[in-house]
């Protein structure tokens, strides 16, 4: 299901340039087009995990995501029988944002689910669901070429076919997977909170045995899982910072490394190997680093690792201004590689830790409180990958990639310091297994019964 989330993704950047100029308007409002995706759904997930969760939950509201996702492509395909300019603009734009917003509900309510299929290997089944969209990124541009190809004869339904073929692709799979997956999850999860009756049993996240047994007593006033709820913890905000600043390096990189590199006089195969590294290694340790934090259960020792290879990786890929050496292609490379491995650990390592914090301080560990975490997750990643480019187009167009690069590596070691700061401060969740609330009969005292 991500892989093809992944797909239509990014399948409007082969064809809207040239459909936009076709229309009398610039590659300038392609790229916006392109980029307000981001901007919407850092603006909808806080939406999608307070108000519209709580009154369809997850399950309809993966629906209601996936049906606004499916229609916006396939109408998008049409776009080309618009031969009105301001009709072309009015229509992608509102067709682009209809896309972000479905996309980021269906994301938010699907990730919910993680937490019920995979208790206790939540990490590694996010990196991998991860892995999967990132690999249906890749793969969708060349999807969408092999479709305009196969329509070429007829000028209309070239343009259209790659997003016909995706949306209804998009609504097969989208079937299949609530069938055999996401509706027995919801009988689980069902299932899961008839069993945990406050009066019964609570299994409860705290630091001390005392506080277990207040904890109890306080279950039924349970926080209710909700974005401005999480932002209000300290530690939680700083590991949003973190995957907004991870997502902000990849915009800075998406940006400005083929200016960059330019100064080498690569072959565009040469240019598109560069960018190949980066993917790779994100792609492939992803699940390795979802591995590490739930065998280990340290995810903020990888958020630590993950900052130090993104502050090693932009040391040496401008190198910084600090650094009194010449940009060279195999140091570029070998950062690239090193940038790849930090942000998969940083990003994989961030939704565990939202996650871990949000139970430590007291909201029920449930689909609820998962979905919550995703949402702030995927606004941070949203937001950082709108901002990016704005910041890294100034840098490089006055000062070049030397001091970009400087600035992400000040970011970071700033970062670091704070995570760092939060391993010290924040006691570590203690799991209280069992705590059961005695019954009236059982606080009677032994030696009082045999009284009487």
């Amino acid at each position: 299901m991500t892989f093809i989330a992944g797909a239509v993704y990014s399948l409007q950047a082969p064809f809207l340039p040239a459909e936009a100029e076709k229309k009398g308007t610039s590659t300038t409002f392609a790229g916006f087009v392109l980029g307000i995706y981001e901007l919407t759904g850092f603006i909808v997930c806080p939406l999608v995990s307070g108000r519209l969760l709580r009154k369809l939950g997850s399950f309809k509201s993966f629906h209601f995501g996936i049906l606004t996702t499916g229609i916006a492509i396939l109408l998008f395909g049409f776009l080309n029988r618009l031969n009105n300019t301001i009709a072309f603009i009015l229509c992608a734009l509102t067709l682009r944002v209809l896309e972000a917003a479905g996309a980021s509900t269906s994301f938010v309510s699907s990730y919910g689910f993680l937490n019920v299929a995979f208790p206790n290997s939540l990490a590694t089944a996010f990196a991998v669901m991860e892995t999967m969209f990132a690999v249906g990124m890749a793969t969708g541009p060349p999807m969408g070429e092999v479709l305009y190809q196969l329509a070429m004869g007829s000028e209309n339904w070239s343009f259209t076919l790659p997003f016909l073929t995706m949306g209804l692709v998009l609504f097969a799979t989208a079937i299949v997977t609530s069938t055999i997956f996401l509706r027995p999850m919801l009988h689980m999860e069902e299932s899961k909170s008839e069993q945990l009756i406050p009066n019964d049993i609570a299994i409860v996240n705290c630091n001390t045995m005392e506080n277990a047994c207040a904890g109890v007593d306080e279950i039924e006033n349970k926080k209710i899982p909700g974005f401005s709820n999480f932002l209000r913890i300290p530690s939680i905000f700083v590991f949003y910072i973190t995957v907004m600043g991870a997502s902000m390096c990849l915009g800075f990189t998406t940006c400005t490394l083929e200016p960059h590199i330019r100064q080498f006089n690569l072959a565009p195969l040469q240019t598109g190997g560069m960018f190949l590294i980066f993917g790779s290694f994100y792609a492939g340790t992803a699940s390795i680093w979802g591995f590490i934090c739930d065998r280990f259960n340290k995810p903020i020792f990888v958020s630590i690792t993950g900052c130090l290879l993104i502050i090693v990786a932009f040391t040496f890929m401008g190198p910084c201004s600090l650094i009194p050496l010449q940009p060279s292609l195999q140091l570029t490379g070998i950062s690239l590689a090193f940038f790849g491995l930090g942000i998969a650990a940083v990003y994989f390592s961030g939704f565990l830790l939202i996650m871990n914090e949000a139970r430590r301080n007291g909201f029920p560990d449930n689909g609820a409180t998962s979905s919550c975490a995703s949402a702030l997750w995927l606004s941070a990643m949203h937001l950082g990958c709108f901002i990016g480019p704005i910041f890294a187009g100034y840098l490089f167009d006055n000062y070049g990639f030397g001091v970009e690069s400087l600035f992400l590596v000040a970011l970071f070691t700033f970062i670091l310091i704070l995570l760092i700061l939060v391993l010290s401060l924040v006691p570590q969740a203690q799991q209280i297994e069992v705590c059961i609330k005695p019954t009236p009969e059982e606080k009677t005292p032994l030696l009082k019964e045999l009284s009487t």
